[in-house]
């Protein structure tokens, strides 16, 4: 049974702590919003389940698969922001 696609960025490891507090949409959101840093995506999983007042146990580890896609925003001749996304330096 293959558990990683091709398109897969990321792998998040948590325990009850966190998904009885958090959706696996709202997880896979805001590790993403981290710009390809998994240290921080965790804390913020971590800080957030713990905010949203879990009870159980909170551990979270992110296992990053693919070089990091960073999104910027910039803006755009009329006003208005778009975001531009581009890889990360090694």
């Amino acid at each position: 049974m293959d558990i990683y696609e091709e398109s897969d960025e990321f792998l998040i490891l948590a325990c009850d702590g966190v998904w009885d507090v958090l959706t696996s949409e709202q997880a896979v959101a805001i590790v993403s919003a981290e710009n390809g840093d998994p240290v921080r995506g965790a804390a913020k999983l971590r800080d957030l389940a713990f905010a949203l007042n879990s009870t159980d146990n909170i551990s979270v580890t992110v296992f990053q698969f693919k070089e990091p896609v960073m999104r910027t925003k910039r803006a755009s001749s009329v006003g208005h922001s778009s975001n531009v996304v581009t890889r990360k330096e090694k």
